[in-house]
C-alpha cells in the first residue's frame, strides 16, 4: 500500500497537526514526550476543526476546551484557519492576506511588537490599529479589519475564545478628501512632462490619465502588450489579478505618446533586463517610478494635491462631470463587476489568434463608442483641434 502523504494544518508549542492529503477525515496528532522522543496518534474527524479540538485529549496532552490550549495559537495559524474554514474565492483570499501582512507589519513596528499569539490581542490593540487605518477609506478600513473579524468570530465558534473584535467603529469620512484630477489639468501636466521628462516617463502618465491604467499597470506594461497601428493596450500577465487584465483603446494623445517612447533610446538608471522590455525602463521598482513621477508633479505645481496614483482618477472626474458615468467605464478602468469571472471577462488580445476576433472587436467598439469617441471630443475641445477617432487601422 502506498504510504499516506500529510500536510500541516497546525503547529503549537504542544503538538502538530496533520492531515492526509487523500483522506480528508484522517488526521495526525504528534507530539514530543522526551528530547528526542516523539509521540503520534492517527485518529479519524469529520472536519479540520474538530480535528482541532481532539487532538490534545487524543495526545494526552489536555481536554480539547483547556485554555492553555486555546492562549496557544500563533496570530498566523488563527489567520490560516479563519481563511480555510471561510471558503473564500481567489480574489478575496488575496484581499485577505494582504490585509494579514499589513497587520502584521503594523504590529512589528508599534509598541504591541511583541504579540505573537492570538490570545495576547485586546481590544485597545485593535482600536490602535485602525486608528492607524484613519487615511483609508471606509471600505478600505473594512478590508483591513475583515480578516481581524472573521478569525476572531472563528476562534470564538470553534475555541471558545472570548470576542474582541465585534462592534469596532468604522470611519464614516476619508481623513484626506478624493482628489479630483480634471483634464485641462491633466493635459497641461502631460505638455510639461513632454518639455522636462523622458519619454516613457510622459507616455506611462498618459496611459494613467488618459486610459485609466493603475499606477503599478503603467510600470509594469512591456511594451510587446501595446499595439500603436491598432490603438490597443493589454493589461495582463503579472500587472494585475485575472479579473482585472482587459485589452482597451486608447485616445490617439495617448497613442503618439506611447509611440514616442517606443522609439527613443533606452533609459539610463538600475534597467530591468530580465524578462520582456518594459514601456518604463529605468527603475528597479514601481516606487522608483513613482518618486519620479511624485518630483515631476511638483516641479510642475507645487500647490497641486496630486499623488502619483490620482492620475487615474481623471476619467471618472471628466466622466462625472459628463454625466458619462457607466458599468462599461468601470469594465474599462478594470474594475470587474460583482460576481464575473476572468473567463467572463474583457477578452485579451491573445484571444484574436484563438478564433475570437469578432468578439474582441465588438468590445472595442464599445469602448470607443461610449469611452474614446467622447473622450477625445473633449481633448480636442480643449485644446481647440478638430476631433478625430482611435478605430484601428486596416491592416489588409
Amino acid at each position: 500500500m502506498k504510504p499516506r502523504s500529510w500536510r500541516k494544518i497546525l503547529k503549537i508549542e504542544t503538538h502538530t497537526l496533520h492531515q492526509a492529503t487523500t483522506e480528508p477525515k484522517t488526521f495526525s496528532v504528534r507530539w514530543r514526550k522526551t528530547p528526542g522522543n516523539y509521540g503520534e496518534r492517527i485518529f479519524q474527524a469529520p472536519t479540520p476543526s474538530a480535528a482541532i479540538r481532539l487532538a490534545p485529549a487524543i495526545a494526552g496532552l489536555a481536554a480539547p476546551d483547556n485554555a492553555n490550549h486555546r492562549k496557544q495559537i500563533p496570530l498566523t495559524e488563527a489567520f490560516n484557519l479563519a481563511l480555510r474554514a471561510a471558503r473564500r474565492g481567489p480574489g478575496a483570499r488575496n484581499d485577505w492576506h494582504g490585509a494579514v501582512k499589513v497587520f502584521a507589519r503594523w504590529l512589528t513596528t508599534s509598541e504591541h511588537k511583541h504579540v505573537y499569539y492570538w490570545h495576547q490581542l485586546t481590544r485597545p490593540i485593535l482600536r490602535d490599529y485602525l486608528s492607524s487605518c484613519a487615511d483609508l477609506s471606509p471600505n478600505g478600513q473594512r478590508m483591513r479589519l475583515q480578516p481581524i473579524r472573521q478569525t476572531d468570530n472563528f476562534l470564538a465558534r470553534e475555541y471558545g475564545y472570548p470576542p474582541i473584535a465585534q462592534g469596532l467603529a468604522i470611519g464614516s469620512a476619508l481623513a484626506h478628501g478624493v482628489a479630483k484630477v480634471y483634464l485641462d489639468d491633466l493635459l497641461n501636466f502631460l505638455d510639461h512632462l513632454r518639455r522636462n521628462a523622458p519619454p516613457h516617463i510622459e507616455a506611462a502618465a498618459a496611459l494613467q490619465g488618459l486610459a485609466g491604467l493603475r499606477l503599478t499597470e503603467a510600470y509594469r506594461l512591456t511594451t510587446g502588450r501595446i499595439d500603436t497601428q491598432a490603438a490597443l493596450v493589454e493589461i495582463s500577465g503579472e500587472i494585475k489579478r485575472p479579473w482585472s487584465e482587459r485589452v482597451i483603446p486608447i485616445c490617439n494623445r495617448a497613442r503618439e505618446t506611447l509611440q514616442r517612447a517606443i522609439q527613443a533610446p533606452p533609459a539610463r538608471g538600475n534597467i530591468r533586463n530580465i524578462g520582456p522590455e518594459p514601456l518604463v525602463p529605468g527603475y528597479a521598482t514601481w516606487t522608483g517610478y513613482s518618486n519620479a513621477l511624485k518630483r515631476h508633479i511638483k516641479d510642475w505645481n507645487p500647490r497641486i494635491a496630486w499623488t502619483p496614483k490620482d492620475l487615474r482618477k481623471a476619467l471618472s472626474t471628466w466622466a462625472a462631470a459628463e454625466g458619462r458615468e457607466s458599468a462599461l467605464l468601470e469594465q474599462y478602468l478594470g474594475h470587474a463587476p460583482t460576481g464575473v469571472t476572468a473567463r467572463h471577462y474583457i477578452p485579451r488580445l491573445a484571444s484574436v489568434s484563438a478564433g475570437e476576433a469578432g468578439e474582441l472587436t465588438k468590445q472595442m467598439d464599445q469602448f470607443r463608442r461610449i469611452v474614446i469617441l467622447p473622450l477625445e471630443a473633449a481633448i480636442a475641445k480643449k485644446e481647440k483641434v478638430p476631433p478625430f477617432s482611435t478605430q484601428a487601422a486596416d491592416t489588409t
